[in-house]
């Protein structure tokens, strides 16, 4: 009996790793790594290698779009996973220096089209209503535990004409004002607004 269970479990175990879906190779620090998207049923198995050996793995609904490139401005690759369907929602993966390891960032997901302003800081934006024309930017510091802090956001509504708002909110002081109108990109106005302020948010 005990044989026979091995066995099942090795067939199974070869299947597995038969479904790979994509296969991606790269080195870090003299370290060999390796991803590989696993297709499990109705899901997907996110792994990570290293040196051969499995130290990470998540399972997914969808299939992502994946990016291995600097995505936190450090010089050193990082790992970011994009879902589409309504909307955007990524999940991102970054390099412990200190343990060398990949490790997932928390809470990510809660901030689409996320853009980083330097190494642990990024900007989000998210559509909230109104055919987009309600949404919110956030500013968010990643901590050395890999969670994520929003430290100050803006907030538009103008679905209501006659109702317009844009309201940038401190969440480190505890303060709201009224904002100006975006003018016509609003994309610009957010990494603008964001790049111009992030220092005087932060305290330094």
């Amino acid at each position: 009996m005990i044989k026979l269970i091995i066995i099942i479990y090795f067939l199974n175990l070869s299947l597995i790793f038969t479904n790979v879906m994509e296969n991606y190779t790269f080195n870090i620090d003299s370290t060999n790594f390796n991803i590989k998207i696993i297709e499990n049923e109705e899901t997907i198995l996110f792994n990570i290698f290293k040196n051969d050996t499995l130290i990470l793995s998540h399972e997914y609904e969808g299939y992502p779009y994946i990016k291995i490139e600097d995505i936190n401005k450090d010089s050193i690759i990082d790992i970011k996973l994009d879902f589409y369907n309504n909307n955007l929602v990524s999940y991102l993966y970054l390099w412990d220096s200190q343990n060398k390891i990949f490790k997932k960032v928390m809470n990510f997901e809660s901030h689409s089209e996320s853009n980083f302003i330097k190494k642990n800081l990024f900007y989000s934006y998210n559509a909230i209503g109104c055919a987009d024309a309600d949404w919110i930017s956030n500013l968010v510091l990643i901590d050395c535990c890999f969670s994520t802090h929003v430290l100050a956001s803006i907030t538009v509504t103008e679905c209501n004409i006659e109702d317009k708002n844009i309201v940038f909110t401190d969440l480190i002081n505890k303060k709201t004002k009224l904002l100006e109108s975006y003018g016509n990109d609003k994309f610009e106005f957010i990494k603008n607004y964001w790049y111009k302020n992030f220092t005087q948010l932060l305290g330094k």
